[in-house]
C-alpha cells in the first residue's frame, strides 16, 4: 500500500492528560452564566510518538447561558 501507516508498537501508560476548570454565576433564580477552559496534552504520554498525533497540546473554552424552568416551587426556600 503506498500510503500506509507506519506500525506503532503501543505501550502501557499515560495517554493524555487535561487539566480544565469551570466557573458559572447565578444571573437570576432561573438562569446562570457558566463558562469552561481545558488543555488537552499528551507530551510525555505513552503515545506520544503514534503516528495519529499530529500536535502535542490544544485547548478548548466556552461560555454560556442556562435557563432552568420549575413547574412548582414553592415560594419559601429551604433556608427560610
Amino acid at each position: 500500500m503506498k500510503d500506509a501507516r507506519p506500525a506503532f508498537d503501543a505501550e502501557a501508560g499515560l495517554i493524555a492528560w487535561r487539566p480544565g476548570m469551570t466557573a458559572s454565576y447565578r444571573l437570576t433564580r432561573d438562569r446562570r452564566v457558566f463558562g469552561f477552559g481545558r488543555l488537552d496534552s499528551v507530551a510525555g504520554a505513552a503515545n506520544a510518538d503514534s503516528p495519529l498525533v499530529s500536535r502535542n497540546t490544544g485547548y478548548s473554552a466556552g461560555v454560556g447561558v442556562g435557563v432552568q424552568w420549575t413547574g412548582m416551587r414553592s415560594e419559601r426556600s429551604a433556608a427560610d
